[in-house]
């Protein structure tokens, strides 16, 4: 009787089962889509791990398994937040850029967002040097033109820039 009741501890913990690797990918996954809507929609200053655990519908370990820290989620999202700001811009040439730029925060809501919180994701040195080297290689002015752009922003992303709740109207 003693050796059974001994065992029964042993045969639970093999019979539980593991988390595949597609499994673990897809929480992963849940979880990264989760924190940038959060980013997007309500701020980094938002983005705790019980709002991702909620939005993702995991538990907290889950995400802890994945990101020990907020960093290591913030750095997983860096390039996913820069997709969204390159991929509305024209990098021809600086007038193509300064226009897409305008275009972009006058048209495009996760735009005006993913700028809006950029300053958490990018340094201003790393940010600017990412956008000019998407620039042609003998293209002038294009740091002046990217500092056009962002003063551009600051002026004016508060007047585009729509509260997600609103934007449902």
């Amino acid at each position: 009787m003693d050796a059974i009741l001994y065992l029964i501890p042993l045969m639970i913990k093999t019979t539980m089962p593991r988390v595949s690797q597609q499994q673990a990918k897809q929480t992963k996954q849940r979880i990264l889509d989760a924190s940038l809507d959060i980013v997007l929609n309500d701020g980094v200053s938002a983005l705790t791990f019980t709002n991702i655990a909620d939005k993702a519908q995991v538990g907290r370990s889950n995400i802890n398994n994945h990101f020990k820290k907020k960093n290591d989620l913030l750095t997983e999202l860096r390039p996913q937040l820069a997709q969204i700001i390159i991929q509305s811009l024209d990098f021809k040439s600086t007038e193509h850029f300064y226009s897409s730029w305008v275009d972009a925060i006058q048209t495009k809501q996760q735009f005006c967002r993913a700028i809006d919180t950029a300053e958490s994701f990018f340094d201003n040195e790393s940010g600017i040097d990412g956008l000019k080297k998407l620039f042609p290689v003998d293209e002038l002015n294009v740091e002046n033109t990217i500092y056009m752009a962002i003063g551009y922003a600051l002026v004016n992303l508060p007047k585009y820039l729509t509260p997600p709740d609103l934007e449902k109207l």
